[in-house]
């Protein structure tokens, strides 16, 4: 979480996980938590939850803040997400992204984004590398609420689900990081 504290000072909010431990472990599904601190003045409670299923290929993910303020009336929420560091292959590195009428396929660029920025538009956007300025690759009303990467080897898709609904919302992919 990143945010800005009332008496005006921007605070990154990395999070700092305390604790780790199995929820559920059946045969069919197993529930991770993590739990954790933003490192922040007035740090707001963490929890994650990985949530794995038998003979599926993906992990939901369930994100959780607890504000923990003295007046929650004052702080302002500037960004909330997860960073997950990738190892792919630049060389044959594929990118999409879910367009209105479906999959909009990207030159492999420094950064790749989807941003629902209201109900009755989204953008698919890219910055070269080294570059300032985003191009945009397609503008629309409502996204499917997807981006995807991948190489020869392995990939990544990442969804949110219902995300033209609950704008603001923005999936990104840096290249370099």
């Amino acid at each position: 979480a990143g945010m800005t504290h009332p008496e005006g000072a921007v605070e990154p909010g990395a999070v700092r996980i305390d604790a780790i431990s199995v929820e559920e472990a059946g045969p069919l599904r197993a529930v991770i938590r993590l739990e954790g601190e933003a490192v922040v003045k007035e740090p707001p409670r963490v929890i994650l939850r990985l949530e794995a299923y038998a003979n599926r290929p993906f992990v939901r993910v369930i994100h959780s803040v607890e504000f923990t303020q003295r007046d929650p009336r004052r702080v302002f929420v500037r960004r909330m997400g997860l960073r997950l560091p990738l190892t792919l292959d630049k060389v044959g590195r594929k990118l999409a992204a879910g367009g209105e009428n479906g999959a909009v396929v990207l030159p492999d660029a420094g950064r790749t984004g989807l941003r629902q920025t209201s109900h009755l538009n989204y953008e698919i956007w890219q910055t070269a590398r080294g570059a300032r300025r985003r191009q945009v690759r397609e503008s629309a009303h409502c996204s499917r609420g997807w981006l995807d990467v991948a190489d020869e080897r392995s990939g990544l898709t990442v969804i949110e689900r219902d995300m033209w609904q609950e704008y603001p919302k923005e999936l990104c992919f840096d290249g370099a990081s």
